[in-house]
């Protein structure tokens, strides 16, 4: 396995990027974590319980003083783009989204880009549609770098790019990648409850269980409908039965029959709510198992989860199945459990192992997954990262 990116790697290249693509040292610099949810998938629109762990994957984002009347803007990954400006209004007509959503960050947080302009620079480790949530950690980092006062209430720096997602870039997330990225502490997964805004971090074990994702190489687009339509399903169900708060109907007594009678009526909307009450159920007991030092019973938190993941959300795909069955056979009974991560349709499998694999065992995965993908596949360490910061410039750039 390739060892895992530099924590600095992100921030030297958007700080190196920007000073060669608009010719000065960026002013201000920040880096987001991209993270990955253990437990707790497609709850947090319903206001349950998830917890997500940062990754060592990181965006950064290097702002700074360009042209009067212009955003530019330089991605790494995505190329170049110039939104105009004019007062607090901007010309995107033929802007793309990520470059719309620097400038509507600026317009937002009362930078004045139409007297000085707006120099922007991107670069990140995050994999984009892996279910990591890359552009949360964008927006996150671009929060603290292009807004100088930003990043004193990390609460409200998450609430500004969850907006900033929605309206801009097309995609109804709940509050959980934002929170994660500006939260989470290291060594610790944060426990959230979506719907009180309240967490806790949790601590992750030292010994007897080790995380890992592999990353299929399989990309989804949030934007393409489905996660939409299954949102569109749980709204449905949330009317018919009156479900006025998720986790408190996940504990009703009542949850199988009304779930039963709402099956007759509408399958799709009972079923995405048989997967939101028993998630929530399963995100209890997975951090239970990881309080009570019980890697066993978190590994069959995982494996309930992915079952509940393709058969009652229908968010899986074939390649993801595929790697999934090749982990198991790989790892064989070093393998705790496993379940596809993120939104779905493409992205990641999250691991649970009783001990780090061996090099030659993660070479068969990744070989296998490639194989039944045709996509680039790699392993990513999960550990624990620390929240989104702000880092001097000149510390990267030298």
């Amino acid at each position: 396995m390739a060892p895992p990116p530099s924590s600095a790697s992100a921030a030297v290249a958007a700080a190196r990027l920007h000073r060669e693509h608009f010719g000065r040292l960026p002013a201000r610099l920040a880096v987001a974590p991209g993270r990955v949810n253990l437990i707790g998938e497609h709850v947090d629109h319903a206001g349950g319980p998830v917890l997500p762990v940062a990754i060592e994957r990181r965006a950064a984002v290097a702002a700074g003083r360009g042209v009067p009347g212009q955003v530019r803007v330089r991605s790494r990954e995505l190329g170049a783009a110039t939104v105009a400006v004019a007062g607090h209004a901007s010309d995107v007509a033929d802007a793309p989204a990520w470059a719309r959503a620097m400038a509507a960050i600026a317009a937002r947080t009362g930078v004045d880009a139409a007297s000085h302009g707006l120099d922007v620079t991107i670069a990140s480790d995050v994999p984009v549609g892996g279910g990591l949530s890359s552009s949360a950690a964008v927006l996150v980092a671009a929060q603290l770098s292009i807004a100088p006062e930003a990043g004193t209430d990390p609460v409200a720096t998450a609430a500004a790019a969850r907006a900033i997602e929605h309206e801009v870039l097309g995609v109804p997330c709940g509050p959980m990648d934002q929170l994660a990225a500006a939260l989470c502490r290291a060594g610790h997964a944060l426990l959230l409850h979506c719907d009180t805004g309240t967490w806790r971090h949790v601590a992750l074990p030292r010994d007897g269980l080790h995380l890992m994702l592999i990353d299929t190489g399989l990309r989804h687009q949030l934007a393409d409908g489905r996660y939409a339509a299954r949102l569109a399903d749980l709204r449905r169900a949330r009317r018919t039965l009156g479900i006025t708060d998720w986790p408190a109907f996940a504990a009703s007594p009542e949850v199988v029959p009304q779930l039963a009678r709402l099956r007759a009526s509408d399958p799709p909307a009972a079923a995405r709510a048989r997967h939101v009450a028993a998630e929530i159920a399963r995100t209890h007991a997975a951090v239970a198992a990881l309080e009570d030092g019980d890697p066993a019973a978190f590994g069959r938190a995982l494996d309930a989860g992915h079952a509940s993941m393709r058969d009652d959300f229908e968010a899986s795909a074939p390649g993801v199945e595929a790697v999934r069955t090749s982990l198991q056979h790989a790892a064989g009974d070093a393998l705790l459990g496993s379940r596809i991560v993120g939104a779905g349709w493409g992205g990641g499998i999250l691991a649970a192992t009783r001990h780090p694999l061996s090099g030659a065992v993660l070479a068969a995965i990744l070989g296998r997954a490639v194989a039944a993908t045709g996509c680039r596949a790699r392993a990513i360490p999960v550990r624990g990262a620390g929240p989104a910061r702000v880092i001097d410039p000149a510390t990267v750039t030298g």
